[in-house]
């Protein structure tokens, strides 16, 4: 499961990414009462995305590398304990 919301994470903080680099004052007038509002958007979309780049990465180093590690010691450990058994 956490592989899972890891790999999530990181593609929806990319994608958001690439929506950040659109620039919707282009599409308004200069004078416009909502360019200013909409110059935000881009800045508040990146950190947004950044935020879940960071938990996806979190993820990864406070789960899934302890995970990773302790199933290969189980795996280790079970096969010495079935060789000594044989």
């Amino acid at each position: 499961m956490q592989y899972e919301q890891a790999r999530i994470e990181e593609e929806y903080g990319q994608r958001l990414l690439q929506l950040s680099e659109i620039s919707l004052s282009e599409f308004e007038e200069s004078y416009s009462t909502f360019s200013e509002s909409l110059e935000s958007i881009p800045t508040a979309t990146e950190a947004a995305a950044r935020a879940h780049i960071d938990l996806a990465q979190h993820i990864k180093q406070l789960l899934e590398t302890p995970l990773a590690g302790f199933i290969r010691n189980q795996k280790e450990q079970w096969k010495m304990a079935r060789s000594q058994n044989l």
